[in-house]
């Protein structure tokens, strides 16, 4: 269509858009965006995720939700004959709010809005109003004025109700019947302020205008209705020739009741605020937004009880500043980085990430797509996230911020702000001032507010509405989590799933009703964690206790730990514990627990009921030590039944059982499993399981038969195998003969001796704390000795590979002919190596080389003897250039012309071998190796 306007009439502007907005009329249509003239006798029309809002000529405002369609039938602003001023607006369908100016002031008689099924008469009030093309309409006021009422009419029964108070609303049914007047709902008021954000701030303007214009007043003017008892009807509006709806007579007095009608008490706002914000704005719905194009409703995914809560307040933002007059100031689709003047800017970032600082005045900045960064600088300000994660500060005034769609963090700073978080898992931090919080109402979002840089101890209470203390007397609406400060705080819920994050201090946390949590993912790596719901404590400590925090829990039911290494247990009631990072201990209890290890090695207790239990990435154990009965454990299925209950498996690398006779099952994985006490019988399944013994008090002697299958009486009863490819013994003598296959022995105390059998076997001291020295005798035969004077030594055949410790290990090789294999692991390893035998040095992660860990290599013997790389090694290396360097290597050369591709490096001085991961990129370099030979690729597999 063509891009044009219906007339000259000027009659407003768009003082906020959201996504799609035109304006149309009978020339065309066009795109509306902020600052846009609109025109007499346009409609306006909004798409799916489209919000327009328009200021009059005469201060009417005008909010417009999504999907919705008006008429601008009729506007006359005469200053000069005010009886001349008139105003109709024409609903098709969609949301509206409308806030009253001058037309209404001058000629109430000739300011109406009609829809399909009802004439509304209006007087010096703000209005809201729903229709549903086809269906129902809603029509009410959010504020009225003192005398003065809002009529509506029925146009197909010809019915009359009137609503004389504020926050009132009438249903009009698709018969044309209407309801009664009822009280408007909380919902149903942060829905219609929702869509007005903008307009919320053009009220505050037009009160100070006319705060300021008292000083002068026109005596000319007088309060049309002022002393009746209610308002007539416009002069147009017919009643149908018939009685009011309801009863005979007539509308009684100002209170909008009809004879015999019972109205239910009007709701009024139940959150008080302090100046400036004695009219709160509620709602969470999007903000006006520079762009025309179509902006998508965001999917929101489901809560995710573990998703981290990151609160870093951002640096403080400074930029240039001028003398300048004030502008509109706007981006492109590139990252750009915006400075407004010292006058009142409006700043739109569009596409990509932004920066966008208003510095002085009354500025306003629209993020755009992206994730922007928006600083409002002095002044009042509004800032709008829009799309994107955002991060908002307010700085010093009283500012408005609106996050947008996604997950934003909001900065109040100092002064009395109004953060809404709008849709997303939003962070609100209102700091200094009497500050007004709204998260948003989407059901699946958490949004907190956070107190993490208040100067002493704050109180908050989600019931109330009310947090108190170092920041100001802040009120929360749709705030589901609270960060608390790094002091005493004093920390309750409401009767919905809320979130505490305490930080430091000795809190008090109260979740009150609904599933509550507290969660400590920010802790900081200096202090341990204990949680204890069964106690209702929290300790926070330093690992030497010298500083000790404990809080008091109340009506908490699940638990998010640290990234440390945590201590959690749970009530006797169902409980969600989540582990987090690092090697925690998880304990359910009674109870039908949710048990996440996370990352980390973790270490997790169900006990009784029926759990399910999710280890997460690391190694994990699932232990049924408590079970009083039988355990039967199936990896397989994911399934785990004790006591007459069935816990669910998933993520477990590790089983232990009960003291009874178990019944363990592994899968296609790499599993470990402790049969304990009783008469266990163990299948690892499929592939490469092992079996510990080393809750027995008595040595183990048996022999592994074909298919991982053997016998094995231990302290406390014979345990029957099969599947099984790994062997811990016990801190007894243990004597340990492996199959025709291959085996994996695990070291253990005392003098044992293994003897592989046939295939490839391993002896291993991977998980040892002391240096070991291996000394091999002949080939696969050799004497593993602990310390010096040893406190232990093994004593091996048919060994063809042995696993170093994370120590400084000695490696005494063959001085026969022969092969053998030695894998080194961390520590600084002395390897002495004979030219007679075949030796392969074996290395599966650049963890275990580097300047700590990196190995001395005596009498390698260049084209017999290899290093084997594997794990985390990129095995393109072998095929890239391998450079050769008469000194030290840096890992920034310039060898490999340029290019950031894995290389080998030999260092011909000194003859030392680097593992470089990254090329010529600076970093990367890793030392594995310092020879008494040179050697060449070939001498490198993979």
């Amino acid at each position: 269509m063509p891009d044009s306007q219906p007339s000259t009439n000027e009659i407003g502007v768009v003082t906020g858009l959201t996504g799609q907005a035109y304006a149309e009329s009978e020339s065309g249509s066009r795109a509306l965006e902020p600052g846009s003239p609109i025109f007499e006798g346009e409609d306006l029309i909004t798409g799916p995720a489209g919000n327009v809002e328009v200021r009059f000529i005469d201060d009417t405002l005008l909010s417009q939700g999504a999907n919705s369609r008006i008429t601008l039938d009729d506007y006359i602003y005469d200053t000069s004959e005010s009886s001349a001023s008139e105003l109709l607006l024409q609903i098709t369908e969609g949301t509206f709010r409308v806030v009253t100016g001058k037309i209404a002031e001058q000629n109430p008689e000739r300011f109406k809005v009609g829809s399909p099924l009802a004439t509304i008469g209006i007087r010096g009030t703000i209005t809201v109003h729903e229709v549903i093309a086809g269906g129902a309409e809603k029509h009410g006021v959010e504020e009225i004025h003192s005398g003065k009422a809002l009529i509506i009419q029925s146009n197909i029964t010809g019915g009359i109700r009137q609503i004389a108070q504020p926050q009132g609303i009438v249903e009009v049914f698709a018969s044309g019947a209407l309801g009664l007047v009822r009280p408007l709902s909380m919902q149903e008021l942060q829905e219609f302020r929702g869509i007005a954000p903008a307009n919320i701030r053009q009220e505050q303007e037009i009160l100070n205008q006319q705060d300021e214009d008292e000083d002068t007043p026109d005596d000319d003017q007088q309060d049309e209705g002022e002393g009746q008892d209610g308002d007539a009807l416009p002069e147009d509006v017919n009643p149908g020739g018939g009685e009011p709806e309801g009863g005979e007579g007539g509308l009684q007095g100002a209170n909008g009741l009809l004879p015999g009608q019972v109205i239910e008490p009007v709701v009024k706002e139940p959150l008080e605020r302090g100046q400036p914000h004695e009219r709160p704005e509620l709602g969470a719905t999007p903000p006006p937004q520079p762009k025309g194009e179509k902006q998508d409703d965001p999917k929101d995914d489901p809560i995710d009880p573990i998703d981290p809560i990151n609160d870093p307040k951002p640096t403080p933002i400074t930029g240039k500043d001028d003398n300048s007059n004030s502008n509109t100031i706007t981006g492109d689709d590139n990252a750009n980085t915006l400075t407004g003047t010292s006058s009142a800017d409006i700043i739109l970032g569009l596409g990509a990430d932004d920066e966008l600082y208003g510095m002085d005045g009354d500025d306003s900045l629209y993020g755009g797509t992206g994730e922007d960064l928006l600083n409002g600088g002095e002044g009042n300000d509004y800032l709008s996230g829009d799309a994107g994660k955002d991060i908002l500060t307010g700085d010093d005034g009283n500012d408005i911020l609106y996050g947008g769609t996604e997950d934003d963090k909001l900065y109040g700073e100092e002064g009395a702000d109004s953060l809404y978080g709008g849709t997303g898992k939003d962070i609100l931090n209102g700091g200094l001032g009497n500050d007004y919080l709204d998260g948003g109402t989407s059901s699946d979002d958490v949004d907190f507010a956070s107190y993490s840089d208040a100067l002493a101890s704050v109180s908050v209470d989600l019931s109330t509405h009310t947090a108190t203390g170092a920041d100001g007397h802040d009120t929360l609406v749709n705030i589901e989590g609270v960060i608390g400060s790094s002091h005493d705080d004093v920390l309750t819920g409401d009767d919905g799933d809320n979130r505490f994050e305490g930080l430091l201090g000795n809190d008090v946390i109260n979740g009150g009703d609904g599933s509550d949590w507290v969660q400590y993912e920010t802790l900081s790596s200096d202090y341990n964690l204990t949680v204890d719901l069964t106690n209702t404590t929290t300790f926070v400590m330093t690992p030497d206790e010298s500083v000790t925090y404990i809080s008091s829990l109340t009506s908490i039911e699940n638990v998010l730990g640290s990234a440390n290494a945590d201590n959690i247990t749970g009530s006797n009631d169902e409980n969600i514990l989540y582990g987090n990072s690092g090697d925690d201990i998880i304990h359910g209890l009674d109870g039908d627990d949710t048990i996440f290890g996370q990352n980390g090695n973790d270490f997790l207790f169900g006990e009784n009921g029926s759990n399910s239990i999710d280890g997460g990435s690391g190694f994990d154990t699932v232990s049924y030590i408590h079970s009083t009965t039988d355990v039967i454990i199936n990896a397989v299925t994911g399934s785990a039944t004790h006591g007459g209950e069935t816990d669910t498996i998933a993520h477990i690398e590790s089983f232990i059982g009960s003291d009874k006779n178990d019944n363990m099952t592994g899968s296609t994985g790499n599993e470990h499993f402790f049969g304990g006490k009783g008469n266990n019988v163990i299948d690892g399944g499929d592939g490469i399981d092992t079996v510990s013994f080393a809750g027995s008090t008595t040595g183990v002697t048996f022999t592994i038969s074909s298919g991982g299958e053997a016998t094995v009486t231990h302290s406390d009863g014979t345990d029957t195998l099969s599947n099984i490819e790994g062997f811990t013994g016990t801190a007894d003598i243990d004597n340990i003969t492996g199959s025709s296959g291959d085996e994996i022995f695990n070291w253990s105390l005392e003098n044992d001796v293994y003897n592989g059998g046939g295939g490839h076997d391993i002896l291993s001291y991977a998980s040892f704390y002391k240096e070991m020295t291996i000394n091999m005798t002949a080939e696969g035969v050799g004497k593993a000795t602990e310390g010096s004077p040893s406190s232990f030594e093994d004593t091996f055949t048919n060994i063809q590979h042995v696993i170093g410790t994370a120590q400084g290990d000695t490696f005494n090789g063959l001085t026969c002919s022969g092969s053998e294999t030695f894998q080194s692991g961390k520590g600084i390893d002395t390897i002495n190596l004979d030219n007679l035998a075949v030796s392969e040095l074996e290395y599966t992660s650049i963890a275990s080389s580097g300047d700590d860990n990196y190995d001395q290599i005596q009498n390698f013997k260049s084209g017999q003897d290899y290093f084997k790389f594997s794990g985390n090694f990129d095995s393109s290396a072998k095929t890239s250039t391998f450079a050769t360097i008469a000194g030290d290597y840096s890992g920034s050369d310039d060898l490999f012309g340029g290019d950031e591709d894995a290389h080998f490096v030999f260092d011909t001085n000194a003859q030392k071998l680097w593992y470089d991961s990254n090329g010529d990129e600076a970093g990367g370099n890793t030392l594995i190796a310092d020879l008494d030979t040179n050697i060449t690729i070939d001498d490198i597999h993979f």
